[in-house]
């Protein structure tokens, strides 16, 4: 068999031909397969810096709600809901009142006729 080392950043790797792969990879120690990997910036940490760096406008320009803007909302929406209750109240309150007076107005009317 043809042994082949491949140098990973500085840490070897024995591998044979026609070997398992699980055999193969028995030389190779995770953690030091990681320390490349986590030094190695990525997509996603340029993302992410990208995000933490232009949150506040990103926020703005698509409009999005804030936390604060929920509960000030929830708060509103309650007084709101609270108001309109009281005008549904209002208006049950006048519309009796306006069926009572309609009442004695035809009873006025009946008696002077």
């Amino acid at each position: 068999m043809v042994n082949i080392t491949k140098d990973l950043d500085d840490y070897e790797v024995d591998m044979k031909f026609g070997d398992n792969i699980r055999d193969s990879l028995g030389n190779i120690s995770l953690s030091n397969m990681r320390k490349p990997f986590l030094e190695f910036p990525t997509i996603f940490k340029s993302v992410e810096s990208y995000f933490d760096a232009n949150m506040m406008n990103i926020i703005d320009e698509w409009g999005l709600l804030l936390e604060n803007d929920l509960d000030a909302f929830d708060t509103n929406l309650t007084k709101v809901e609270k108001k309109i209750s009281d005008l549904e109240e209002f208006r049950d309150i006048s519309e009796k009142r306006t069926k009572s007076l309609e009442e004695e107005i035809k009873a006025l009317e009946s008696k002077s006729k």
